[in-house]
């Protein structure tokens, strides 16, 4: 099964044509959306409203084009930047081609593959948003804002933080909800978050800030492939967007304004990937073995 991978689009219309364009070149059977896919803002009610009018219109154009692009089926889930009341705009869009996670969960996929999908983070130095947790359940949220904001309800609600994170599940917590296949290599993982300490999760400056609880799940569980996104500039500053935990192949394409990241992988082959931009895997020297 040929699959095209992107996340961290925040809203860019030039970045969804590219990608049209990308899926009529490479025929992936199965299109998936790793989150952060609606507009960047900073004014809460603004952002909303932004991103609920590109979720209803600017998405579906996306949709419209893809159908005429090789109609690939669609799994978009959510990141920490997507508003989830705007995010839910796309399930009115859902049908038997596309579908949407705004929570932990699984998905059957042909030939006997499964994807299992969680949009959530550990905390960001910025106002806690929707799809924002504590990594692990003894965690305590340290350095961020006192306020953060929600908008399940269809509106923004400004919550205090602390508060906030104790009411919710961990992702450490979140995960153990899910479980491989009966057969691993059968698993193909989607989490916003890449896994801590490796080559994919670094800001600039080096330090690492993806999730425990996402490798610990990863190395526990084995699936084929897990993609990730959330930190753009990791590739940039490692020189890693691939590479091997144990028997799975974890994956951040990166992201920037100038060009679309992206990778286009084979289920029959992984080690095969190849970046929109980087090459292919082997060829680009950029995985290593964790």
């Amino acid at each position: 099964m040929r699959i095209l991978f992107a996340s961290d689009l925040h809203g860019r219309q030039a970045a969804y044509d590219e990608l049209i364009r990308m899926a009529g070149d490479y025929g992936p059977e199965l299109f998936i959306l790793g989150g952060d896919l609606l507009p960047a803002g900073r004014h809460a009610a603004e952002l909303l409203k932004s991103q609920t009018n590109f979720a209803a219109h600017g998405f579906r154009r996306f949709l419209a084009g893809l159908r005429d692009a090789g109609n690939p089926r669609v799994i978009a889930s959510a990141g920490n930047y997507d508003l989830a009341s705007a995010f839910l705009e796309l399930k009115n869009l859902e049908d038997d081609h596309f579908t949407v996670f705004l929570s932990t969960g699984s998905r059957a996929l042909d030939n006997g593959f499964r994807l299992v999908c969680s949009p959530f983070v550990p905390p960001t130095p910025f106002p806690p948003k929707d799809f924002e947790r504590l990594d692990m359940p003894d965690d305590a949220p340290a350095g961020q804002p006192s306020q953060g904001l929600l908008t399940w309800n269809g509106k923004v609600e400004f919550v205090e933080a602390a508060g906030h994170f104790k009411s919710r599940k961990s992702i450490r917590e979140e995960l153990q909800s899910l479980s491989a296949s009966a057969e691993h290599e059968k698993t193909i993982a989607v989490f916003h978050s890449p896994p801590h300490g490796t080559g994919l999760d670094r800001l600039y400056g080096g330090a690492p800030v993806g999730s425990r609880a996402v490798r610990s799940w990863i190395e526990e569980t084995k699936p084929l492939v897990s993609l990730h996104g959330h930190i753009h500039e990791s590739p940039d500053v490692t020189g890693i967007w691939a590479e091997h935990l144990g028997a799975t192949l974890a994956v951040n394409p990166g992201q920037n304004t100038s060009r679309v990241s992206a990778v286009v992988l084979d289920t029959e082959n992984p080690g095969g990937i190849l970046h929109s931009t980087r090459g292919r895997l082997g060829d680009s020297g950029t995985g290593r073995r964790s």
